[in-house]
């Protein structure tokens, strides 16, 4: 399990032991030898004690923070525009495809689908992606629309090409 020293809590007890041993050794290489590093957030002050093999941030959000400092063009900001451009170029690659889906999810019944029920439903009726991300395409289009809502239910997927991923569960209301 991994635990947590305020900064200050540590460096005394690392400096009572240095100084209770007599040796002249860097702090920080006294704090490994103890089991404890620091983040590798440079604005985070957290020591990390007996961390887990590979561990380098004291959470997610400072391993977030770094990853954001590390890519600042992937940052996540920018993923809304991302997205919006990737919806421009399935829609240009295929005009009748999401049209063609939004008129299928538009016909289900009221009740709740995963991305991959309303996938079979569309090929069934002869709907065909260019590629297989461009699902995606169809099922955001109906959220937008208000077709589809977020239960936040998760479910298992049945084809064995997902290794067993888990699909967002969507509701169609009536």
């Amino acid at each position: 399990m991994t635990q947590q020293l305020p900064l200050s809590l540590a460096l005394a007890e690392a400096s009572e032991s240095q100084a209770g041993r007599g040796e002249n050794v860097p702090l920080l290489r006294q704090l490994s030898r103890l089991g404890t590093i620091l983040c590798g957030n440079p604005d985070c002050r957290k020591l990390i004690v007996k961390p887990r093999p590979n561990q380098r941030f004291c959470g997610e959000r400072c391993k977030t923070a770094v990853w954001e400092q590390e890519n600042p063009r992937l940052h996540a900001r920018d993923g809304v525009a991302r997205r919006r451009k990737a919806l421009e170029r399935v829609g240009r690659r295929d005009p009748e495809f999401i049209p063609r889906g939004l008129e299928l999810i538009r016909g289900l019944e009221p009740g709740d689908y995963t991305g991959e029920d309303i996938r079979s439903r569309c090929e069934a009726a002869g709907i065909r992606a260019h590629h297989y991300n461009a699902w995606g395409a169809v099922i955001m289009a109906a959220i937008v629309r208000g077709l589809l809502v977020r239960t936040g239910r998760y479910q298992r997927a049945r084809d064995p090409r997902k290794h067993a991923h888990a699909n967002p569960v969507y509701a169609r209301r009536g």
